[in-house]
């Protein structure tokens, strides 16, 4: 049962996502559209599947930890070498580190299908209230126009993940150059914002 909602609501999701795109809207107005019909429609399910929604090594692990397994995986998988900097002074709430997690997570996707790097950094730290990221790559790059093409729209599931938390993100890249993406992740401090991240959790993360 639990399986079957969890699709539903990835599916709905997901089908708005595609529909603002076909429209030719930004990354920024994606995120904002979203917050309206259809997340009024699935908030009220998916606040019931957030502890199910959330990774079992975030669960048993904390932040850092499950940044770590990821980043080996990563180096398992593509040989990228990589270079983790913990600065975060406390655990952050629940529904924080999953929108840290899953972004993180749609990042190195992204550098293992399309960057060619050889290096990753990662800092994760406390700050502003909330998680500051920066993840560093030595790949490709890419320019903003084959940011939105098919096989490549990570960059907008991980935009309106990060503004659907009340975050913010930013890409920089240049072809030939890397890739960096920093974002900012308020923490956590009410049943309303943990809603909003359930709903984001259910874009899919990278196979």
């Amino acid at each position: 049962m639990l399986r079957v909602q969890l699709r539903e609501a990835a599916e709905a999701m997901t089908a708005a996502l595609l529909r603002h795109l076909r429209a030719g809207l930004t990354a920024e107005r994606v995120a904002g559209a979203t917050k309206t019909k259809e997340r009024d429609t699935l908030v009220p399910r998916t606040r019931r599947l957030l502890f199910q929604l959330v990774p079992p090594e975030l669960q048993l692990h904390g932040l850092a930890s499950s940044l770590r397994l990821l980043l080996e995986t990563l180096r398992e998988d593509s040989g990228v070498r990589w270079e983790l900097d913990d600065r975060l002074i406390e655990e952050p709430a629940s529904a924080t580190a999953l929108v840290v997690y899953r972004i993180v997570q749609e990042a190195l996707g992204n550098v293992r299908k399309h960057a060619g790097a050889s290096n990753v950094r990662l800092r994760v730290a406390s700050g502003e209230g909330g998680v500051d990221v920066r993840i560093e790559d030595d790949g490709c790059g890419s320019s903003p126009a084959t940011q939105h093409e098919p096989g490549h729209l990570g960059v907008v599931g991980m935009g309106a993940r990060a503004e659907m938390s009340g975050g913010r993100l930013r890409v920089r890249s240049v072809s030939g150059h890397g890739t960096i993406i920093e974002f900012w992740i308020p923490i956590a401090g009410s049943d309303e914002l943990s809603a909003a991240t359930a709903v984001t959790d259910t874009i899919p993360a990278p196979a």
